[in-house]
């Protein structure tokens, strides 16, 4: 008879610990485990079924991150059902709560399709179905960079920081590089992300646009907008390069401005400050506050008047490159 303590009673101990656990979660009606005759079973992770659509419950969740398709992209996929059925099934939880194939979903009930081929994945928290939706969006559907970088960041949120990027880019389909790519591309504001999808300029200045602050993308934004939108319909697509790099010219100079001008407003106040500092402790006379408060008020506006100098500068560039934009497509 073996001892108490021993590794086999230990081993035998912790297995009972898992029955009775099973037992347990199948008597509060644990989905995952399937109550037969012969006893209880934990269910597959993956069941496949078919199912009526009518019992198909859409995330409201999915709009978050993901469109819904529409125009001439939702009559194909329409067409392509009609014509050759479902290739892939719907993925969906135990609850018949869609987790990939919205749209899909969408396409088959607006041709009147009654049912639909499912894999079933039995999730068991809600963290973790929210990730699997994430990640088998990404890999099976055909996305606009700006739901991708949302998707990417959603999906770092939920696994956590320290979850590397190696491992999301794996788990996703995508390789190291495109997921740093659209971590970066997230911090675009809405009307660039907008350009972007619409296919009016690169991911790389994208990318370049997104590291500015939300308030010299606006200003940006607002300065290019007309012009260079008009251009951009306009000109050939053999003609974007050029106007890209000088994109990328005004993208640079404004950043730059605009950190060097920061910069120097921060000296400014430090300088202020000190100079309270001192004049706290009377270390000096009034005369040479005065004096310092001065010389401070005398460079501010210098430093005023060198930025309106570069700006004036900035916005003759860009009438420069927008009448060059003009002359080369009237002589096309």
């Amino acid at each position: 008879m073996k001892q108490m303590g021993s590794p086999e009673a230990e081993q035998f101990a912790r297995a009972l610990e898992v029955v009775n656990r099973s037992l347990e979660q199948a008597r509060q009606g644990d989905p995952a485990y399937l109550i037969t005759p012969r006893g209880i079973y934990r269910k597959q992770e993956n069941d496949m079924r078919v199912i009526s659509t009518s019992q198909l419950v859409p995330d409201v969740r999915n709009l978050d991150l993901f469109r819904d398709m529409e125009g001439e992209d939702f009559e194909q996929l329409k067409s392509s059902i009609q014509e050759i059925g479902l290739i892939e099934p719907l993925i969906v939880d135990q609850e018949l709560r869609v987790i990939c194939g919205h749209q899909r979903l969408r396409a088959a009930r607006a041709i009147g399709l009654q049912s639909v081929p499912v894999v079933v994945r039995w999730i068991a928290e809600e963290e973790t179905r929210a990730i699997v939706a994430i990640e088998e969006n990404i890999r099976r559907r055909q996305l606009q960079p700006s739901e991708i970088a949302r998707a990417i960041k959603k999906l770092i949120e939920l696994k956590g920081q320290k979850h590397k990027v190696d491992q999301v880019a794996q788990e996703v389909g995508l390789s190291r590089t495109q997921v740093y790519l659209y971590r970066g591309l997230d911090g675009l504001i809405p009307e660039f992300s907008s350009l972007l999808d619409a296919g009016k300029f690169t991911r790389e200045v994208a990318l370049r646009i997104a590291q500015l602050e939300e308030e010299v993308q606006r200003e940006l934004h607002e300065a290019l907008r007309e012009r260079i939108t008009k251009a951009l319909e306009e000109q050939k697509a053999v003609e974007f390069e050029t106007l890209h790099a000088g994109l990328l010219k005004e993208v640079d100079d404004l950043s730059a401005e605009v950190k060097k001008i920061k910069q120097r407003e921060a000296e400014l106040k430090t300088k202020l400050n000190e100079l309270q500092d001192r004049a706290d402790r009377a270390e000096f006379k009034v005369g040479d506050e005065l004096k310092a408060k001065k010389d401070l008020e005398e460079e501010l506006q210098k430093t005023r008047a060198e930025m309106y100098r570069k700006v004036q500068e900035k916005q003759a560039l860009m009438d420069k490159l927008t009448k060059n934009m003009e002359s080369n497509h009237q002589a096309l």
